[in-house]
């Protein structure tokens, strides 16, 4: 999300397009994402089957989106960016807000107050002996319970969800876990992915896995590296298309290459000293405030 409208702004004065750079940014993280996809694999964590039929329908999106970008004025294809990075941070915001969660658990007569931020353990109150191992299982029991309430109430309420139970369906079983493909789904979303991939240049990766969790019932793990597998694939799609629209530049593909590649290592650096929160508010305030910058200069000139 950064290198798009990074450049956007570092070109603006240079005459390099916004769909060059769009074309060249899909082409260069693909390559980034082909390091985290080999391993996914590795490790097993993906469900090719599901990827690929996944695919299909947003590679058809991918075409009409760089085709739609050769025929509307650029400053539009930059708003609609602005639009969907700003959506991004809004959703990613809301998340974080929503992460802490309290259970209330009573210990010795004495209730107590376990908060689950981000996978951090809770701290024993001083004067406390720790909880012993039936007390530990039964919190971790009694917050298991919560969260799948918690899970179910959302599914209940979510759009995916009321969108995946139409049909038809398409049950598919494997040796650890099942899900149920929705086809009707899965061609309207991947479309409306692969549009935006096209215009703007983005994998969709925010998307596709809670798309496979709520609405097909895939595990997790398993919904997150094949999401990877497809955002990897999507964005070779995308850098082809617009390589074929002419919409590519190598020396820009060469820098963003290189620079997402050591980007990855940088942010796995990063992730390791400092918290979640912190890394990703520092990330919303930064894009949000190179979007804003992106919409000045393109629509003022400034």
């Amino acid at each position: 999300m950064f290198i798009v409208p990074i450049f956007s702004i570092i070109l603006f004065n240079y005459n390099v397009p916004f769909t060059t750079i769009v074309g060249s940014s899909a082409a260069g993280c693909f390559i980034n994402g082909l390091i985290s996809t080999i391993i996914n694999m590795r490790r097993r964590e993906v469900d090719w089957f599901l990827a690929l039929i996944f695919e299909v329908p947003t590679a058809a999106g991918i075409f009409l989106g760089a085709f739609l970008t050769t025929r509307i004025d650029e400053r539009i294809t930059t708003s609609i960016f602005a639009a969907f990075a700003i959506t991004l941070f809004l959703r990613i915001f809301h998340e974080k807000r929503h992460a802490r969660e309290v259970f209330s658990i009573e210990r010795n007569g004495v209730t107590l107050t376990e908060e689950n931020d981000g996978g951090e353990k809770a701290k024993t109150p001083s004067g406390m002996s720790p909880p012993s191992e039936e007390e530990e299982s039964a919190t971790a029991k009694k917050i298991a319970v919560d969260k799948r309430l918690r899970k179910e109430i959302h599914k209940q309420k979510s759009f995916i969800h009321r969108l995946a139970s139409f049909r038809p369906k398409w049950r598919i079983e494997r040796e650890t876990y099942s899900y149920s493909i929705n086809i009707f789904m899965l061609i309207a979303v991947a479309l409306a992915i692969g549009s935006l991939a096209g215009m703007v240049g983005c994998g969709g990766g925010w998307v596709k896995a809670p798309v496979l969790i709520s609405g097909f019932g895939v595990p997790s793990l398993i919904a997150i590296s094949t999401g990877m597998l497809m955002t990897t694939i999507t964005l070779l799609f995308t850098g082809v298309i617009h390589i074929i629209w002419g919409q590519f530049a190598l020396w820009l593909w060469t820098i963003i290459a290189i620079g997402s590649v050591f980007g990855a290592f940088i942010g796995s650096a990063l992730k390791r000293r400092f918290s979640s929160k912190a890394l990703q508010l520092t990330m919303i305030v930064t894009l949000t405030a190179i979007t804003i910058l992106l919409l000045v200069k393109t629509w003022l000139g400034l």
